[in-house]
């Protein structure tokens, strides 16, 4: 229930780091049994987990978190994470601090603030009714959560209400935080340096798909194939002005169009709408999703 968009970490380079690094982070923390002594070793888990289990879950969340990268943008969604860092760490050593209360090793406070922040962002695509109960797409995704707040539970506890905490405070309207950026030169040099390792290629279509996208150029390119409309306007009769609202009103969506992005992976909803704002191209509504 969480396929919405291409599969894979397709322009969500952000995400893809915080997967690899943290599963390699947990993985080498476990084999060097590296001690939350000092400051390296405090820095280190906090961006590592001390279990497989955590490893497997976090994997799996910040893996569907790549949605509201796609979202947000890549520099928008990266300030987002540090702002929700920042904000969830200090939050939890306040927590330490009054109450005593230790807290378990890895992004916790990140990945809870970015899932409350994907809970208002990112709209549901899906709904369906089980023994009266509605249920939405995003389902799976707090169960992984929950999942792993089970993992390292009651240690956990501390964290993820940090991370609650810090989504709060970025989502307010009346806090700074939500229009930090991280430095433009910064976020270029990132860029220019990380792009060409975490870049990952869009979705590719099956042969199927992309013969049926060749027939629908050609028979757009086709002028015998050309609406009534067209033709009229070749012969020199003005055709009446819209204004965009109207020509997506206008705009005549085939089922074989829907279908065909559909089965790249996409929501019926998203394909729909996408198709209504490219004029009923499937290679410009296609970009439009991808992108």
């Amino acid at each position: 229930m969480l396929s919405s968009g291409p599969s894979g970490f397709y322009n969500a380079p952000v995400s893809k780091a915080v997967f690899i690094v943290s599963g390699v982070s947990s993985l080498a923390m476990s084999i060097l049994a590296v001690h939350r002594r000092g400051v390296f070793g405090t820095l280190w888990h906090l961006v590592a987990f001390s279990t497989s289990s955590e490893v497997l879950f976090s994997s799996l969340v910040m893996y569907s978190l790549r949605l509201l990268e796609r979202q947000f943008g890549s520099i928008k969604f990266a300030s987002m994470l540090l702002v929700t860092s920042i904000l969830s760490l200090a939050t939890s050593l306040g927590i330490h601090w009054l109450f005593g209360f230790r807290s378990a090793s890895g992004p916790y406070g990140m990945l809870f603030a970015t899932l409350l922040v994907y809970a208002y962002q990112v709209p549901v695509t899906v709904r369906i009714r089980i023994l009266g109960f509605g249920i939405s797409d995003k389902i799976v995704l707090y169960l992984l959560a929950s999942q792993l707040l089970w993992a390292q539970f009651p240690r956990s506890v501390t964290p993820m209400i940090a991370g609650l905490a810090a989504g709060i405070l970025y989502r307010s309207d009346d806090l700074p935080f939500k229009t930090f950026r991280i430095p433009t030169p910064i976020a270029r040099f990132c860029e220019r340096v990380f792009t060409p390792i975490l870049g990952s290629r869009g979705p590719v279509l099956s042969s199927a798909s992309q013969q049926q996208l060749r027939q629908q150029r050609n028979a757009q390119l086709d002028p015998s194939q050309q609406q009534p409309g067209h033709q009229q306007q070749h012969a020199g009769v003005a055709a009446p002005e819209y204004t965009s609202e109207q020509q997506e009103a206008h705009v005549v969506i085939s089922e074989e169009s829907v279908a065909s992005l559909v089965a790249m992976g996409f929501a019926r909803d998203q394909v729909v709408d996408a198709l209504r704002r490219s004029g009923g191209s499937v290679e410009r509504a296609a970009a439009v999703l991808c992108g």
